[in-house]
């Protein structure tokens, strides 16, 4: 699969709680679902809306499942044709799972609703981002379950995005972005003499500590074989 394939296949996003994030398609067993991070939805999966030309536009879609309260993702099994937004020429991804520590791999979202394109007026895509794979966490390693960090910025919109791998000079799915640690920061007061004063804490702040949280794509093909849909 290459990098274009992989833009046809990401889209932005919008649930019925009114929050955005990134969905991404795959195909398993000649079945399509639609896959995305289950925090966006506070009271529970509903309604999809996917921005599709400048619009917000209904995408017909049935809630599979979502894992459980520490593997944030949710499935959608979607019989829709969208042959502009999802070229039937699309190659299907590759299920790559098995990642390595060090390993470099990319992510794709739309990060504070930011998009970009590839030609003029074409339709635009997602940002792409990229960084090494940190450690693991969750399950055994070469479980296939594990969740993993990545080392790199992420940013609220990335949520649901996709992590691919490289594998034989082709892209393959490894994961999902779930969401970044955050490092809790104190605030400080000014003292006496304009310096930040430790011992008068004002109250705190969140900043990126540089570590995405992702999960393994391992949990959506689970998810998809053990209900109904």
């Amino acid at each position: 699969m290459k990098q274009t394939d992989i833009l046809a296949r990401t889209h932005r996003v919008k649930t019925s709680d009114l929050k955005t994030g990134t969905a991404f398609f795959i195909e398993h067993e000649n079945q399509r679902f639609l896959l995305t991070a289950n925090h966006l939805f506070e009271n529970g999966p509903g309604a999809l809306e996917v921005f599709w030309q400048g619009n917000w536009e209904p995408i017909d879609v049935s809630f599979v499942a979502s894992s459980a309260s520490d593997i944030d993702l949710a499935v959608f099994k979607t019989d829709v044709e969208l042959p502009e937004m999802l070229k039937p020429d699309v190659a299907s991804w590759s299920i790559e799972p098995d990642l390595k520590l060090g390993e470099e791999v990319r992510f794709y979202g739309f990060p504070f609703e930011l998009s970009t394109v590839l030609s003029n007026n074409a339709t635009s895509v997602a940002l792409v981002k990229r960084g090494i794979v940190s450690g693991f966490f969750g399950a055994p390693l070469t479980s296939g379950d594990e969740s993993f960090y990545i080392d790199a910025i992420n940013n609220p919109g990335f949520s649901g995005g996709p992590v691919v791998c490289n594998r034989g000079n082709q892209y393959a799915i490894a994961g999902i972005i779930s969401a970044r640690h955050r490092e809790h920061v104190d605030v400080y007061g000014l003292s006496s003499k304009g310096q930040a004063d430790p011992q008068n804490v004002m109250g705190y702040t969140f900043q990126n500590a540089g570590i995405v949280l992702a999960h393994s794509i391992k949990h959506a093909i689970d998810l998809i074989e053990n209900n109904p849909h």
